[in-house]
Parts: structure tokens; sequence; C-alpha cells
């Protein structure tokens, strides 16, 4: 694997000690065209992580572009084959960045007290608990 290392505006795609410098116009260009982590990737095939600190370095918001993909409504799944990475990675970070998994209202998980108090309230009939729930 490639090391990427990054000097004031300039981009070096380093390996076996020979370093290739990229600007950060052409760093951008190819997230900035497609919006894919992955075709950053296949012209500077390096760690996620070292394109992620560079793409931050020079004022590329990638939070933004995941928001962006949650809130289309499309699965982690088609976000992970999109940007070239694994799918539990694409679920770390919508948790990160707190975006619900299902869009609509949030479900409701009430406490074991308020379970039992709603019981009690409708004289044990659990399919009148469940309507209160």
């Amino acid at each position: 694997m490639r090391t990427l290392w990054v000097f004031d505006d300039h981009v070096y795609l380093v390996r076996d000690g020979a370093g290739i410098p990229s600007s950060a116009e052409e760093f951008l260009e190819p997230i900035k065209r497609t919006g894919s982590l992955r075709a950053l990737k296949e012209v500077f095939p390096a760690r996620r992580g070292a394109l992620l600190g560079a793409l931050e370095r020079f004022g590329f918001d990638f939070d933004s572009l995941l928001r962006e993909d949650f809130e289309l409504g499309h699965s982690d799944v088609q976000i992970a084959r999109r940007h070239g990475v694994d799918a539990k990675w694409i679920q770390a970070q919508r948790r990160r960045l707190g975006v619900p998994a299902h869009m609509g209202r949030p479900s409701k998980h009430p406490s074991d007290a308020e379970l039992a108090e709603v019981f009690r309230e409708t004289k044990r009939n659990y399919s009148e608990a469940a309507k209160r729930l």
C-alpha cells in the first residue's frame, strides 16, 4: 500500500521512497466530480484514514457527503458500494453522525417501570397496554 503525505497545499503519494506530488485541486477533483471515495482511492491508492485526513485538511467535508447519501434514503450497503468501503464502517459513521438507520418516527422503548404502570392502569389487559404504548 502506498503512503499519502500532505505538505502545505500538495499531496505526495509515496511508494518505495519515491513520492509523486499532486496539487490540492488535483487531489480533490475525483471526489468532487463523482462524489465517491472509491474514485479518489482509484487515483490515490492509500489507506482510507489517510485519504479522509487529507480531504479534511483541504476543506472537503466528507461528513456532509455521507449525510446527503443518508438523506436520500440509501441503505448502508448501497453507500458502502458507492464509496468502496465496508457496510459496517458506514453504519458506524451513521451512528457517529447521529443519523437514524430508518427515516421516520423513532421507535419508543419504554422502561420496565413504564410497562408495569401501563399494564396496571389497563387492569392487566395486554392489548390495551400495547395500544397505549
